[in-house]
């Protein structure tokens, strides 16, 4: 009896040390499997382990699994309290939560069951792994606009590595598009005199050259490689001081009197659309309101009633006013544009010139503003 429970303390004392051993020979690195990282961010990172020769791996349908994290030399004992434990039965892990621009210790351990006379967990893996920095883009800005030039500036901070930028500038009535010089296939290096422009630049700032009073959107895209996609940085729109005399604007419909017969055209395409949404009477006698409002302020008692300049206006150019609202809106740009001004502020705002200018016809819009400016 004695020799029986001897050899069966024996037996025990034996399977303890093999145990023992066999948890200490793994934590000290000796790994029955191996542990991998498939991807990282610089909050998260996705480990998958393989438990290669670990012992009694094909007793179970799904076998179970401990993964452990750490900060890198942060004090911890195998997998206890001091790291984040999780367990699965799968063979990869998405672990999130992590601090960007950290090293980890990512531990992997399988259920031994029945290789002795304890069950214990055997040591498949490690892998150390460090997150990527966290990206900052800092949108593009402009320094104060100088008359002939812009100053901009971005910056970026993370795991891209930018070979170039691309710079892109319009005057905001131009046609090209900005949009465009985010594709790989635009040429760059090109510049429309002041109008519009791309530039291809190396370090997270450029100097714009631009024209004095003029209005100028400005976009920033970076490019890993040529054929990369781009990584934008922002959009933002200036407006440029004048180099000599305070900068003078225009009113682009003025202009437009002065031009081609494709403009009066549109001009008139515009009076017909206000006399549609408002009527032609109303219409009318807004135009009437604008004048003798206008005329009061100006002359006084001495103001010409509205009726009577129509009369003059018909006998001395020829401008049939009461039937024509066109002529009659004319009369007030030529003779009184203060007038005119007071009838485009009377008027609903879908209704007004400009607006109405800028939505049905922007490329035409656009010139008037260049001849204005130019002016």
């Amino acid at each position: 009896m004695q020799r029986v429970v001897k050899g069966f303390c024996a037996v025990l004392l034996l399977g303890v040390l093999v145990a023992f051993m066999q948890s200490a020979v793994y934590g000290l690195g000796w790994n029955c499997g191996t542990v991998s990282v498939l991807y990282t961010t610089p909050t998260s990172v996705k480990i998958s382990w393989d438990i290669g020769d670990c012992a009694e791996k094909d007793k179970f349908d799904e076998p179970y699994y401990r993964v452990c994290w750490k900060v890198k030399n942060a004090t911890w004992d195998v997998c206890d309290y001091n790291m984040e434990v999780t367990y699965t039965t799968a063979t990869e892990m998405v672990i999130t939560g992590l601090t960007p621009d950290t090293t980890y210790k990512f531990v992997v351990w399988f259920w031994r069951e029945g290789f002795s006379v304890f069950d214990w967990w055997e040591h498949v893996g490690k892998v150390f792994q460090t997150t990527p920095p966290e990206e900052v883009i800092t949108p593009v800005t402009a320094d104060w606009p100088e008359c002939d030039h812009v100053d901009v500036h971005w910056g970026y901070s993370g795991t891209k590595d930018f070979d170039f930028y691309r710079v892109c500038y319009r005057k905001v009535w131009h046609s090209f598009s900005l949009t465009s010089c985010s594709l790989s296939s635009t040429s760059c290096n090109w510049t429309d005199g002041l109008k519009a422009g791309c530039k291809k630049v190396y370090a997270t700032q450029a100097t714009i050259p631009v024209d004095e009073c003029s209005d100028y959107e400005i976009a920033v895209y970076g490019f890993e490689s040529p054929t990369s996609a781009a990584t934008p940085f922002g959009l933002i729109g200036v407006s440029t001081p004048a180099c000599g005399l305070p900068c003078y604007y225009p009113d682009p419909i003025y202009i437009a009197f002065g031009c081609t017969t494709v403009f009066s055209t549109i001009f008139n395409g515009w009076v017909d659309h206000v006399n549609e949404v408002i009527g032609r009477d109303e219409l009318y006698r807004l135009i009437g309101t604008a004048y003798e409002q206008s005329a009061r302020e100006e002359f006084g008692e001495y103001a010409y009633p509205w009726p009577e300049l129509v009369e003059t206006l018909a006998r001395e150019d020829g401008l049939d006013v009461t039937r024509d609202n066109s002529a009659a809106i004319q009369a007030l740009l030529e003779n009184m544009p203060a007038a005119y001004m007071r009838l485009d502020e009377m008027l609903p705002p879908a209704t007004r010139l400009e607006d109405w200018l800028e939505a049905e016809y922007a490329d035409e819009y656009g010139l008037l503003k260049e001849l204005a400016e130019e002016r």
